[in-house]
């Protein structure tokens, strides 16, 4: 006979505990052992076991002794053939090789050909490379052709004085996940690239990863993102937050080039780096898009780029739009997007064209047709001129709802140099350098901490970079001598903020663009004010309408919530900030209705619970509590079935 659910609830968590317990004694016990200790001051590679207290003395040698899933951690000294490495070094799939903690191990390659390698096996899985100083050498790291890397990671290393590529990666077969993170690469004089991804076979795609938050200098490119001969880039891999400067020939080159027998497809994402040339106008050019063919008989090139919230300042020419052809019945298009960046001070153009005839060239600097008042937003600025178009160009180009340090339309057409293109750009609704808003509720009364929304005025918009974590592409807003954070909306017309604790008075809103426009506005606050107390953020605002009151305990529950859970984490921001746009507005709904506020303060129970227990219970609780709830389920699954 089945045993009543009462009953059958307490032998379940008793079981899904012992079960827990005896995967957590086997999981420590698996990866007791997988870490082996390199020294090359005090180890040795003859008499060394790899342990802490009798470490190898190369990382050459500790690969060979490594095995899937082990980690190398090297202590602080000089890695060099005289400490027994042997250069190039071969890494292996799924073995990580860190600094350790406070160290910093510097391999000095010498003159070597190249000092990390992957060759001869795929990468199927993570597998690390962090916290390395590599100086020397040619190539500092190198993937070589036939390689599938499945899960490469290279982060916190500084490369320096490679003479050729700082990273290299021939990526000719299968799919491609690799990410360079928080790196740093200082070339020696005639070094070709910091970073190069060359994508060339029908095989190979690049469909995720990203080279983020690295700073690369001193090389002739600083970075190229290359797809060719049937390669493809998805968007899904991105280039993002980086500092490329110091270049000769271009700061970022991303490419998709056709061959004879497959085309090319490159959607990689540029997002919020800055791209600075030595404004010297020695022909530097700050980011390069092209969409070529090889030759007679080449296939179709799809360049579709989103570009968003970068800068480019200081090169001869800030953005470089390129095609080639040379067959009749193909497809060379590019036609990236432009959103929110800034475009500045470059000693030629802003924007060059590069057209050949037969190409479709296309890029969207901002099309109200398509994205309404979200298209567009970039900032044009102290360039000689803003743009350069191509004879064979054949299409209008679309620059709508940007800045160009005016509204006057023939001054516009004056930055633009046609160049025998007999189609004029399109640039309707250009934006005002100073700007004005809207804040509604428009008087509040003190220490209220309210929901608050900005709505811009005509010709106007605000940009703020969509990624959280970057600092290139952000607006600064202040509420009186209070820096708050905002939330854009989408189409650019407004945000929406939390207002600072406030005494009576009245306050300027100042918003800086990343372009330098600005944007006020003026917020009152009086005891008169109509609305109470106020309600605070996304989830709070609706909860505070509910129950009445911002003080009320389910409030201040959600509250921690939020600041303590979802504050903490990227999934959580987002949530966070897409509640932001629309919280305030079912709140304004659910406060006027009552029935509203009884469905949702219901609707709250479980929700409040929850939270309650995340904030009370100690990890060990939560814990058991995780794993009664996955018995429950469990028992219920087995109770239907």
């Amino acid at each position: 006979m089945a045993l009543p659910l009462c009953s059958a609830i307490p032998s379940v968590i008793v079981r899904s505990s012992i079960l827990l317990c005896l995967i957590s004694l086997l999981l420590a016990t698996s990866l007791a052992g997988q870490t082996i200790y390199v020294n090359p001051s005090t180890g040795s590679d003859v008499t060394g076991d790899g342990s802490v207290s009798n470490p190898y003395a190369s990382l050459t040698h500790s690969l060979t002794q490594a095995s899937t899933g082990f980690t190398i951690e090297l202590q602080n000294g000089t890695y060099n053939t005289g400490s027994g490495e042997v250069f190039p070094i071969f890494l292996a799939d799924q073995v990580d090789i860190v600094a350790a903690p406070g160290s910093a191990p510097t391999f000095d390659a010498g003159i070597a050909t190249e000092v990390f390698k992957v060759q001869g096996i795929n990468i199927t899985a993570l597998t690390t490379l962090r916290g390395l100083s590599v100086t020397g050498g040619g190539t500092s790291f190198l993937v070589e052709a036939g390689v599938v890397a499945g899960g490469l990671v290279l982060e916190n290393c500084l490369f320096t004085a490679f003479t050729s590529i700082g990273a290299n990666f021939r990526l000719r077969s299968g799919n491609h996940t690799v990410t360079i993170r928080n790196c740093d690469f200082i070339a020696a004089a005639g070094a070709t690239h910091g970073i190069r991804f060359d994508v060339s076979s029908s095989s190979a795609a690049l469909i995720a990863g990203s080279i983020e938050d690295c700073s690369i200098a001193d090389a002739l490119t600083s970075a190229a993102v290359l797809a060719s001969a049937g390669g493809s880039v998805d968007d899904s891999f991105s280039i993002r937050r980086n500092q490329f400067s110091s270049f000769t020939i271009a700061g970022l080159h991303v490419q998709a080039l056709a061959g004879s027998s497959f085309s090319a497809t490159n959607s990689a994402t540029v997002q919020g780096n800055q791209i600075t040339g030595d404004n010297a106008d020695l022909g530097e050019q700050g980011l390069v898009l092209e969409a070529l063919s090889a030759g007679i008989g080449s296939q179709n090139a799809i360049l579709d780029s989103s570009v968003l919230y970068n800068i480019m300042t200081k090169n001869s020419e800030n953005v470089v739009v390129r095609t080639t052809n040379h067959m009749i019945g193909n497809t060379i298009s590019l036609s990236c997007e432009f959103i929110g960046n800034s475009v500045a001070n470059a000693s030629d153009y802003g924007v060059l064209f590069d057209v050949a005839a037969g190409t479709t060239c296309a890029p969207d600097f901002g099309d109200l047709t398509r994205l309404a008042f979200g298209s567009g937003r970039n900032s044009f600025t102290n360039n000689v001129r803003n743009m350069i178009f191509d004879s064979d160009m054949q299409n209008v180009i679309m620059a709508q709802n940007n800045w160009w340090g005016t509204t006057s339309s023939t001054d516009i057409f004056n930055s633009i140099e046609q160049n025998g293109h007999s189609l004029f750009p399109s640039i309707d609704n250009p934006l005002k350098t100073s700007m004005t808003g809207s804040v509604s509720p428009s008087t509040i009364s003190p220490n209220s901490n309210r929901n608050m929304t900005l709505t811009v005025g005509a010709q106007a918009g605000v940009v703020d970079n969509t990624d959280t974590d970057a600092v290139i592409g952000r607006i600064l807003m202040t509420v009186g001598a209070n820096v708050v954070v905002p939330v854009v909306f989408t189409n650019g017309q407004g945000l929406s903020f939390v207002s600072p604790s406030l005494s009576e008075g009245t306050y300027a809103i100042q918003i800086v663009n990343p372009g330098g426009q600005t944007l006020s506005a003026t917020l009152r606050v009086t005891k008169d004010a109509s609305g109470g107390g106020g309600s605070s953020t996304g989830i709070c605002a609706v909860a505070t309408a509910a129950h009445g009151d911002y003080e009320s305990e389910e409030v201040r529950v959600l509250r921690r919530l939020r600041d303590d859970y979802l504050l903490t984490t990227q999934g959580g921001q987002a949530f966070t900030r897409a509640y932001y746009q629309y919280g305030p507005y079912l709140a304004n709904y659910i406060e006027d209705r009552q029935w509203a506020r009884s469905a949702t303060r219901t609707g709250l129970i479980p929700l409040v619970a929850l939270s309650k227990g995340l904030l009370l219970w100690n990890p060990g609780q939560r814990c058991m509590a995780a794993v009664g709830f996955l018995g429950l389920f469990f028992l219920i699954r087995r109770r239907r079935t």
